[in-house]
């Protein structure tokens, strides 16, 4: 076999590698796992956004955050930036496209990375107050797996 070709091989065993695909000690690259999506408007639960869904998300190198929940349709845009320690991210996103039209904000929140566990947790929130507009909170609570 020509030494290119078995060069190839050798990167795509690599790559194809469960370590490389499952590296927990840095939070870049694919998540996914269920995620509770929740909140109240006017005081009152909101039935109609409440679900749990499979959430999947893309952490670039340089921050850039993009996903989907599947169940609610939504899709996810967003920056991720360093927090107070290396563990620790926090997250700016907006949904859009959501089936349930109030999820469509923006969030923002942490990813936690927790290696020796082999996850993550992602917590975030949307809140909407002030004159003449009506209360809102919400939220996403999950844990993400490689």
């Amino acid at each position: 076999m020509p030494r290119l070709a078995l060069a190839w091989l050798a990167i795509c065993a690599l790559v194809a590698s469960p370590v490389f695909a499952q590296d927990y000690s840095v939070p870049h690259g694919d998540w996914s796992g269920q995620a509770q999506i929740k909140g109240t408007y006017d005081g009152k639960a909101d039935s109609a956004a409440h679900s749990v869904d499979m959430l999947t998300l893309m952490i670039e190198p340089k921050g850039k955050v993009t996903g989907r929940s599947t169940g609610s349709g939504c899709e996810i845009l967003g920056l991720a930036t360093p927090s107070h320690t290396a563990t620790v991210l926090s997250l700016d996103i907006t949904l859009s496209k959501c089936s349930h039209s109030r999820l469509n904000r923006r969030f923002s929140g942490t990813f936690a990375l927790y290696p020796a566990q082999k996850h993550s947790q992602i917590q975030l929130y949307a809140h909407q107050m002030g004159m003449f507009k009506t209360p809102a909170i919400y939220s996403i609570n999950a844990t993400l797996r490689r």
